[in-house]
């Protein structure tokens, strides 16, 4: 053998060979040892980055989008990136799920070990790895390695191909902002469409109408008022619930139709942007039609439609009748099915000018539901006694309009029954006004709805609302007010006003809310009525349309106006000047872009306070509004303006608005306008500079509006300074609503924000640039932060009082309060985070105490917050969470809610809520828990998720329109006691398809103690043993259901219940019921079985209402078992039982409109009513109510005997029944001439204190039941028609038909009422239209302290001197609408002995009495030691209070006109004043009777239809003043 070279060239050869070879070895090698080791890395970095792509696909498909609703196609780059992108994350994703599952711990570290350790095993794993990667290894650590190292080299290839589309999203320079779409409308009940028969039956045609392949274009027609529109809109939400259509779309049109305004809510409805102004019609046009390419099946629905029409295809429209192809078969393009509805006041516009198929008529309501929608209005008081006719004659008069039944309704709701019958009187009368289809008594009713509003400057606002038109900007109403100088002083004081007004007047109906509460609406109708009465009453000028009309031409005519507006304008030309002395508003709406005002157009309108210059393209200004000196308020809105520095001269501006204006930089001279209180720069995109000091110069500026606008700020003054800096904010001492954009956090000042500041909108960061928020909060901040910061005292303030939060990025953040504001954001109701990678918790409180965090938080939104772990950690306070609504998390798969104890779900499709794997530790502390509006549910919850909600306590389901049960019980057999323990109130309503709560054997409620049932047409049994089963003799409660807790009852509009209560029930069951309300169920004959008596001894008070089919209150029916005992005989007998009817605890019985009722019981039984206090008894007509004795029943009915099958009364009266009734309301019925007439004894009620009688009986008697309830306190007497009601026939023993009016019985007589109105305290006497006398001069009422006559017209004088001179405790009189009353108190000279004193009378009313002369005729004096009130109105003949001396303390300061203003007359004394107020007053007064209209009109009517002077002696009223007092 050889020996080995020893030279050195060899052995360096040799060297050499073996270190490249382990060079080349280790190289093989250390790569995939690295990959195994840095696979966590790997798998964690991939993590990030899909999540950064994911961001930038977000970017980019909102990009794409927005570029789609232009109806603009996005570039093929884009569309693949997009794709490319898609698959890149699901890659991802399904690797990092893969590593998540694989990995194991423990065999990471035994591989790592391995590794390390020994070279060679490290040789032979790593080749495992690459060489035999399909072979399976007996070990663990190998097959783990081996995963480790393909987990790390795709996670390292997909991070490689993530970074190179993300530089690829960079060069398409994607946009920062973008425009958000609207939101998808849920649909919720319209509010204001009536569901009576005849719209509902309109509303089903119309329906089917849509559905059907006969009509593309359907209309609905009627007269203005009718509810077309809100018909339209519940058609619009019909048919997005029921999905009928893939989108459906309403817009408004109206009489002056704005092409470009049409197109723009069609496009926003079909999910474009919104139009941009200036885009021409036949453009967005285009674009409609290119969206509507796109969908399947649309319906478009226009509204409210006028002459001439609108072109379908100039809107974007294409008719169903056009030829469509499959794509590519043809050139001719495919359009989407598209339904159109429409609707307008007259047919022919429908057929002749739109081409509609098929019209439906909606016509007026019939007389019935006019009586509804008045009822649901008013509520209950409609059917008192006091208006009941007065509401009919309205609802009649109204012509069946909803609207002017609403508005009527509305604005006399809790008026007084005098104004409401001064309101039918004018409804009688109606106005001379005429409108195309409009009745003259509608026009009426909404002029009585003006007139009837509460104070002068509600109306002047109303008005100033109908010309500024349809949805008008609440801040426009504002400018305009304030500039008028209607609204208070400051800015912020004037937005509460004007607020509180429009809330009002939306309260009254006149006007109508719209879907933006920023925006205000009104009636076409109510439109023209306002119109009208501004254009009579001289104070407005609305023109529209394209012609200037002769009103504008009349310069007499045009002098006299106040306000001008020219709407909707498209006029060619401007007069050359303007005079106008009194004006002091001029609005321009222009429509034609090459319209100039003229120089000298403004000279000839020196008054003018507010400007108004919209839609206008103005190289300058004319010159002559430098003469403008009294402007207060100037806008020019959506404006290309070049020139404005003239605006500089006018020094007492109060508010400037530039909104939506094409202009580049804000004049110098703009910062002379030092009375400046605000200025409003909003959405003028091109504004690039605002000089410096222009902004620190208005010291007294309030709000400063510069959103989605100026974003130029420089960060310090300097010499060369161009552009404002926002320091110059810090001298605006006054601002208290500030909206304005930030580039950077860095540039805020400190101390930038003042503690004034109340409302803002402040957006700090360049990625809101471009942004308008049309939040409705007051308070919002928008914050992106791509870098650590340390807040400035300024941020920290702002984040403190904000309302709505935006968050972006976060960089440094982890613990959003911890870091932002340690007080938990006491006023924030929104929070929304999103892109905040490094947060793990919002809250995250370290300290043992409780930490108090959004106690008003209504809304939580976190998206992409990848490390987000818990919303909070530690304790917090009951408080914290309190007010949360919504909560949407996106992306951020570490969140759960433990403690969930309220939830409210409203309007959401979802078809099932509970997952059936739920774990009960979700819901295990829910405690409160409201379902509304889900339409698509068919059960709530199943048996085992009930289950867990152990701690539940309220349940409230309503508006479920599928749901057919409440609970879904898995096993029949299961036990029910195990479900809902705590359940305490159970709210059921609104349910049209339920059948029953749950099918089962048995269930029990341990602790519910409220049930109320309400509008559910179908449930008949409250639990069935099936699925499928006949409930057509079932009762809503048997035995299978358990109530051990219940104590309150409601069942209200039942339609299908035919019985409430089984014979055999749950032993504990209904014991403790304290309450029973049960009304509108019109298939139930009773309520009671006689077996549930027993349990009902805590029953405290029944309510049984409107049930026309009701017969009896206990079922007799269970008296058979007793009647089969007796022997059954051919003759007629009498049933002889031991049966009493008690309900011991009973201390209030409502019996209402009971048409069918035969009796309590219609058997013959005993009742006693050991606790009763108060008896209602009203429209059941068919009853007898008290009967004294069996035998006096028996005769009443013509019968010797009584057996089953007769009337029986309702009470079987005797001296024990009624041991404590004190009060008593009964109406028109047979059982009123008994009691009136004596038949009952007094001793039968003898703690009666409140009478209450209603439509009694013609006979003039005095009355022997009165004469024998000592203790009556309260009498009420209405709509009676007996001549005298204290008359002495009756008086002798029953034989006797009628006592002489002898001295002897005047006697007898007056110690009887004596004894009656010992201690009567209040008397009312309403609608006694024959009544002559009150009472007879004897009686006296030396208790008395309050007196009400009303609507008597046969009396001529009230009482005579002796019965006032005994009312020494009367504190209140009033004495309203008595045709004939000539004076209260009735004397003769001789009678008089001493002056009459009223010592406690603090209260006077005089109103409505047109014959009336004086207080008193005759030569008596009056002391009124403690008057404070004296009101007198209506009462034209009054011209002095009384003949004799009157004599006030300084208690008494004025005689008022009017009830609600503070406003009268004084004189030194009363008589002094009645002949100031007669001479100088008079004239107007006696025409205002009562009717609440300004008395300048009423006068200025009566002097025109007169021709000369119509007042008599007044005839010139017109020239003199009167002293009026206000204090």
């Amino acid at each position: 053998m050889p020996e080995p070279c020893c030279c050195a060239f060899c052995q360096n050869a040799a060297a050499n060979f073996v270190g490249n070879l382990f060079g080349v070895i280790f190289t093989l090698i250390s790569k995939p040892i690295i990959l195994v080791f840095k696979c966590d890395n790997n798998v964690d970095s991939l993590k990030k980055k899909v999540a950064e792509l994911k961001d930038k696909r977000e970017t980019a498909k909102t990009f794409a989008e927005t570029v789609e609703r232009r109806g603009e196609e996005i570039v093929p780059e884009l569309r693949n990136w997009l794709t490319r992108a898609d698959n890149c994350i699901e890659a991802a994703e399904e690797l990092v799920a893969h590593a998540a599952e694989k990995l194991v711990a423990d065999a990471d570290a035994d591989a790592a070990e391995i590794l390390v350790a020994d070279a060679d095993a490290a040789e032979i794993l790593v080749a495992d790895a690459e060489g035999n990667a399909e072979k399976k290894c007996f070990f663990g650590p190998c097959l783990t390695t081996k995963s480790r190292y393909q987990l790390s080299k795709k996670a390292e290839e997909n991070s490689k191909t993530i970074d190179k589309l993300v530089i690829q999203a960079r060069g398409f320079n994607l946009p920062l902002a973008h425009i958000r779409a609207p939101p998808k409308e849920v649909a919720a009940p319209v509010k204001g469409f009536e569901d009576f028969y005849s719209r509902k039956d309109v509303l089903e045609r119309i329906m089917k109408a849509l559905q059907s392949q006969s009509s593309s274009i359907i209309g609905v027609h009627g007269m203005p008022g009718m509810g077309k529109t809100m018909l339209a809109k519940e058609i619009k939400r019909k048919a997005e619930q029921d999905k009928l259509f893939d989108v459906v779309v309403m817009a408004l049109v109206s009489r002056n139709a704005d092409l470009r305004n049409v197109q723009v809510e069609i496009a926003r409805g079909l999910g474009l942007d919104l139009l941009p102004y200036g885009t021409r019609p036949q453009d967005a046009a285009e674009c409609i039609k290119g969206r509507l390419k796109e969908m399947k099946k649309v319906l478009i629905i226009l509204d409210d439609i006028w002459r001439p029409g609108i072109d379908l295809e100039e809107l974007g429209i294409p008719l169903r009748n056009e030829p469509k192809t499959i794509e590519g078969s043809s050139s001719r393009e495919e359009y989407a099915e598209c339904n159109i509805l429409l609707t307008s006041r007259d047919s022919n516009v429908l057929s002749d000018l739109m081409g509609s198929q098929h019209n439906f008529p909606l016509h007026q309501l019939k007389d019935e539901e006019a009586w509804e929608l008045l009822k649901r209005i008013v509520g209950d008081r409609a059917e008192s006694h006091d208006i009941h006719g007065a509401a009919i004659e309205i609802a009649r008069e109204c012509g069946g309009l909803p609207l002017a039944i609403t508005t009527m309704a509305k604005a006399l709701k809790n008026k007084k029954p005098y104004e409401w019958m001064d309101a039918v009187r004018i409804l009688k009368r109606p106005t001379s006004e005429n409108f195309d289809g409009v009745s003259a008594n509608v026009y009426s009713a909404i002029e009585v709805s003006y007139f009837h509003l509460e104070s002068k400057k509600l109306r002047k606002t109303f008005l100033l609302c109908c010309l500024m038109g349809h949805k008008f900007l609440i801040q426009d109403l504002l400018k305009y007010g304030v500039g008028l100088g209607l609204f208070a002083n400051t800015i912020e004081e004037a937005r509460n006003e004007v607020l509180t007004l429009i809330s009002k007047l939306r309260a009254s109906s006149l006007l109508i809310d719209d879907s933006n509460n920023n925006c205000f609406d009104m009636h076409d109708l109510i439109h023209d009525v306002a119109v009208s009465i501004t254009s009579r009453d001289r104070r407005g000028l609305l023109l529209t349309g394209d012609h200037l009309p002769k009103e504008w031409s009349d310069m007499g005519t045009r002098k006299d106006f106040k306000w001008i507006c020219l709407r909707y304008s498209n006029v060619d030309g401007l007069p050359e000047e303007l005079e106008s002395l009194r004006l002091t508003l001029f609005r321009l709406a222009n429509k034609n872009p090459s319209l100039q005002i003229p120089a000298n157009f403004f000279k000839g309108m020196p008054r003018v306070k507010v400007l108004d210059l919209t839609h206008m393209h103005m190289s300058s200004l004319p010159s002559s509004i430098c003469l403008l000196q009294n402007l207060h308020t100037l806008c020019l809105d959506q404006s290309v303006l070049g020139d404005i520095r003239i605006i500089g001269e006018l020094k007492n501006l109060e508010i400037l608005s530039l909104l939506k204006s094409d202009f580049e930089e804000l004049p110098r001279e703009i910062g002379q306008l030092t009375r400046l209180k605000l200025l409003d720069l909003s959405n003028c995109t091109k504004l690039k500079i605002i000089p410096p000091c222009v902004l620190a110069n208005m010291s007294i500026l309030e709000e400063l509006y510069l959103g989605n606008s100026f974003h130029g700020w420089e960060v310090e003054e300097n010499e060369n300074q161009r552009n404002a800096s926002l320091a110059e904010l810090k001298n605006l001492k006054k601002l208290t609503n500030l909206e304005v954009c930030i580039p950077d956090i860095q540039m805020i000042p400190k101390d930038l924000f003042s503690e004034n500041l109340k409302k803002f909108k402040i957006f700090i960061g360049h990625k809101w640039e471009g942004q308008y928020s049309s939040s409705e909060s007051s308070r919002i901040l928008k914050l992106h932060l791509n870098a650590s910061n340390n807040f400035s005292h300024s941020v920290k303030m702002l984040l403190k009082v904000t309302e709505e939060l935006h968050l972006r990025e976060l960089a440094g953040v982890k613990n959003v309060v911890d870091e932002l504001n340690t007080e938990g954001f006491p006023d924030l109701k929104s929070l929304n985070v999103h892109n905040a990678p490094e947060v793990q918790h919002i809250i995250k409180s370290v300290q043992g105490v409780p930490f108090n965090a959004f106690p008003s938080l209504e809304e939580l939104i976190l998206q992409n917050l990848i490390n987000l772990e818990k919303i909070f950690q530690g304790r917090l306070r009951d408080t914290a969470f309190n007010n949360l609504r919504t909560i949407t998390i996106k992306c951020c798969h570490k969140v759960a809610f433990p403690n969930l104890e309220e939830l409210q779900l409203s309007w959401i499709n979802v078809n099932t809520i509970w997952h059936v794997s739920i774990s009960s530790s979700h819901v295990a502390k829910l405690n409160k828990l409201i379902i509304e509006g889900c339409d698509n549910l068919e059960y709530l919850f199943t048996s085992s998720v009930a289950r867990d909600l152990v701690m539940l306590e309220h349940l409230t389901i309503g508006g479920c329109k599928k749901m057919g049960r409440v609970l879904f019980i898995e096993n029949v057999e299961e036990n029910g006691n195990l479900i809902f323990p705590q359940l305490r109130i159970l709210t059921i309503k609104g349910l049209p398809k339920l059948e029953r709560f749950c099918h089962g054997n048995y269930i029990k409620f341990p602790c519910l103690s409220q049930l109320l049932i309400m509008s559910c047409p179908v449930l008949k049994t409250f639990i069935s043993s099936s699925s499928s089963f006949d409930t057509s003799t079932l009762p809503l409660f048997d035995a299978k259901v358990a109530f051990p807790s219940l104590e309150k009852i409601v069942i209200y509009s039942m339609q299908s219940l035919n019985k409430i209560w089984q014979d055999q029930l749950d032993a504990d069951s209904f014991c403790q019921l304290n309450f029973l309300h049960v009304s509108s169920c019109e298939k139930l004959l009773n309520i009671f079985p006689l077996t549930m008596l027993e349990r009902l001894w805590k029953l405290n008070k029944l309510e049984i209402w409107n049930c026309n089919a009701l017969e009896e209150i206990v079922d007799s029916q269970g008296l058979g078992a007793i009647q089969t005992q007796s022997q059954i005989t051919t003759e007629p007998t009498v049933v002889e039982t031991s049966i009493k009817l008690v309900l011991p605890k009973l201390t209030h019985l409502d019996l209402q409109w009971l048409p069918k009722l035969k009796g309590f019981y219609c058997q013959m039984v005993d009742t006693e009513w050991p606790s009763l206090k108060k008896l209602e008894v009203h429209g059941c007509d068919q009853v007898q109510i008290f009967a004294s004795e069996f035998s006096s029943f028996q005769r009443t009915n013509g019968d010797d005997q009584i057996g089953i099958g007769i009337n029986c009364p309702l009470f079987s009266v005797n001296k024990a029944t009624f041991p404590c009734l004190e009060e008593l309301e009964l109406n028109k019925n047979d059982v009123m001439k008994e009691i009136w007439h004596g038949q009952y004894p007094g001793d039968y009620f003898p703690k009666l204190k409140v009478l209450k009688l209603t439509e009694l009986p013609e006979q003039s008697v005095v009355h022997p039941f009165l004469f024998q309830s000592p203790n009556l306190e309260k009498l009420v007497v209405s709509e009676a028609s007996f001549l005298e009601p204290f008359h002495c026939q009756g008086l002798g023993d029953k034989e006797e038909p009628a006592l002489a009016v002898t001295e002897s019985s005047e006697l007898r007589l007056s110690e009887l009422l004596e004894s009656v109105f010992y201690n009567l305290k209040t008397l009312e006497v309403l609608q006694c239209s024959n009544l002559k006398n009150l009472v007879p001069s004897f009686v006296s009422f030396k208790n008395l302290t309050t007196l009400e006559v009303s609507a008597c017209h046969e009396l001529i004088n009230l009482i005579e001197y002796s019965t006032a001179k005994s009312m020494v405790q009367l504190t209140k009189m009033s004495i309203s609408k008595c045709q004939m009353l000539k004076e209260i108190v009735a004397c003769v000279d001789e009678e008089v002995k001493d002056g009459i004193v009223f010592i406690q009378l603090k209260y006077l009313l005089l109103r409505g009495l047109p014959r009336l002369a004086s207080f008193c005729s005759g030569n008596c004096g009056f002391e009124f030691a403690s008057l404070e009130d004296v009101i007198v109105m209506g009462c034209p003949n009054m011209r002095i209070f009384s003949q004799g001396e009157c004599s006030t303390t300084n208690k008494l300061q004025k005689v008022k006109l009017t009830v609600d203003e503070d406003e009268g007359f004084w004189e030194g004394n009363l008589n002094s004043t009645m002949k100031k107020i007669f001479t100088e007053k008079v004239g107007m007064e006696g025409l205002l009777y009562s009717g609440g209209i300004p008395v300048e009109r009423k006068i200025e009517k009566a002097w025109i239809a007169s021709g000369k002077q119509p007042f008599g002696p007044f005839g010139l009223l017109e020239t003199r003043k009167s002293s009026i007092v206000k204090r």
